[in-house]
């Protein structure tokens, strides 16, 4: 089943031996502990699942399936990728062409792919879903404007995603899209214009805007601001300030365009920063605007801290991050994230967590680790709960040895464990199938020696999945009979993660090409 318009318009080092034994006897109990799938040979079960993500069905499950192979990364997978860019499903030969384009970074989508769609809506949503993901090049959008049915919408994201890739932008592209009759659409036309110099086109939209009623008003210049910088316009920024100064302009849209301002032209953004705080003394907008001044890095200006001063503990909290992200201590930096991590305020702790990541790892891991532990902590509250994740994600990346501490730390805790590993899963998805970082190789199989025989099926599935993802020649026998026993079910791993577990079983029994070819349309 299609998706909705909604929903479309919204982007191998061998295992030493000492890990090989430690994989052995971790999973050895996996294989064990399912009998109900030995009658059925490995190989064919891991064949059948895969065969799921390829035959559309109207759930949409086999696009989750397709993402999750795409993640890989594994020039593998190249030809089944070209086989479905010629599918009837429409989700399919998206996923098709997307992961030829992620197989091929620097050339990116072929826009011959994208321009076979008979239908005009579906080549929107393909070309739109390809430059959420920044996989369309430039002369790839240059070869793709050249179509002449094209939507407003298209031209406006071409020529955004052109400039934004250091082309200029050229107005004849925009006209469509200026007379538009989406709001957002016009609007985006008219940043364009100004980005190109000419201010009349923004000048006409503006009446037009202003002719709305003021929910509309303001839900259409809160999505230009994003767009904005999105496509890094600058030019657009001076425009945006003086629009949403007018009355019928809410605080909250008001901070959306102040956020764009702060990345794009940061002295306009701090000047309407100020103004912003000047009117608006309420602690939401206070709290609000100190975290957008501790998402931009650079030294702040005395006299805004000043501004921000209200004597709430948690507002002089995120001064003292400021202060002390801004400098050079890096240690002095994540104690000071490490306090809002404990104010417990949902947004404090989210905007800690982004602002650890720019800090060096062993500064960074120290506030992630501390969002983890109070996101699995006995009174975490639902919000944090959900930013548990994203943590161990995170730290994973930044420092995976200190996730495998965390990993010790919780050896009575399967769940936690689960999801530590769910973290390093992720992390291993940056990086291509055949080019993991040297530390998450290693810490792969020492996260596998922590879980052996001593938590979850799951997580001890997971330990698998981590070292056939990160292995760089082959397994031993016994650790891959146990990843056949996960690839064709036993491992208590959702679809989406059982599927990789079939893929890198067929791939690591030296049977990745006559799985395709079983896979392929005939």
């Amino acid at each position: 089943m299609r998706p909705s318009r909604a929903r479309r318009h919204s982007a191998l080092g061998v295992v030493g031996a000492a890990a090989a034994c430690v994989v052995a006897a971790a999973l050895g109990a996996v294989a064990r502990a399912a009998p109900q799938y030995e009658r059925t040979a490995p190989y064919d079960a891991a064949v059948s699942h895969m065969r799921k993500a390829i035959e559309p069905v109207g759930s949409g499950q086999h696009h989750a399936l397709l993402i999750s192979l795409r993640s890989l990364r594994d020039p593998q997978l190249r030809g089944l990728f070209e086989s479905l860019t010629s599918s009837s499903d429409f989700t399919s030969r998206v996923d098709g062409i997307l992961g030829l384009a992620e197989l091929s970074p620097d050339s990116g989508v072929d826009p011959v792919l994208l321009s076979r769609f008979s239908s005009r809506e579906d080549r929107s949503a393909a070309i739109r879903s390809a430059i959420g993901l920044k996989l369309l090049s430039a002369p790839a959008a240059l070869e793709l404007l050249k179509i002449e049915d094209l939507t407003g919408l298209d031209r406006a994201a071409l020529a955004g995603e052109l400039f934004r890739l250091g082309t200029p932008i050229d107005p004849s592209m925009l006209k469509d899209a200026l007379n538009d009759p989406s709001d957002e659409v016009a609007g985006l036309g008219a940043m364009l214009m100004l980005q190109a110099g000419d201010r009349g086109a923004w000048a006409r939209y503006v009446d037009r805007l202003m002719a709305r009623d003021e929910s509309v008003r303001n839900a259409v210049v809160g999505e230009l601001g994003k767009a904005a910088l999105a496509y890094q316009l600058k030019a657009a920024v001076p425009a945006l300030l003086a629009l949403v100064s007018r009355d019928g302009f809410r605080t909250p849209t008001r901070m959306v365009i102040n956020g764009a301002a702060l990345s794009l032209d940061r002295e306009a953004g701090i000047a309407a920063w100020r103004e912003i705080i000047s009117s608006d003394r309420s602690q939401p907008t206070l709290v609000r605007a100190g975290l957008q001044m501790l998402a931009h890095e650079g030294t702040v200006p005395e006299p805004v801290i000043v501004m921000l001063r209200n004597d709430d503990e948690l507002v002089e909290d995120i001064i003292s991050a400021i202060i002390a992200c801004s400098g050079t201590d890096a240690d002095a930096a994540a104690a000071s994230l490490d306090r809002l991590v404990r104010s417990g305020n949902r947004q404090a702790v989210e905007w800690a967590m982004r602002r650890a990541s720019t800090l060096p790892p062993a500064a960074a891991s120290r506030t992630l680790m501390s969002v983890f532990r109070a996101g699995t902590g006995p009174d975490a509250t639902p919000a944090l709960r959900a930013m548990a994740l994203d943590a161990a994600g995170r730290l994973a990346k930044a420092d995976p040895s200190a996730a495998v501490t965390l990993l010790r730390e919780n050896a009575g805790s399967s769940g936690v464990q689960e999801l530590l590993l769910l973290g390093m899963v992720s992390a291993v998805s940056e990086h291509p199938l055949n080019a993991q970082a040297p530390a998450l190789v290693e810490q792969s199989a020492a996260a596998a020696s922590v879980v052996q025989g001593a938590s979850s099926r799951r997580a001890e599935s997971l330990a698998l999945l981590l070292l056939a993802r990160t292995a760089q020649g082959q397994l031993d026998a016994q650790t891959l009979r146990a990843l056949g026993t996960v690839a064709a079910g036993g491992g208590d791993l959702d679809p989406t993660l059982q599927v990789q577990a079939a893929w890198l079983f067929v791939r690591h029994s030296g049977r990745g090409e006559q799985a395709l070819a079983q896979l392929r349309p005939q």
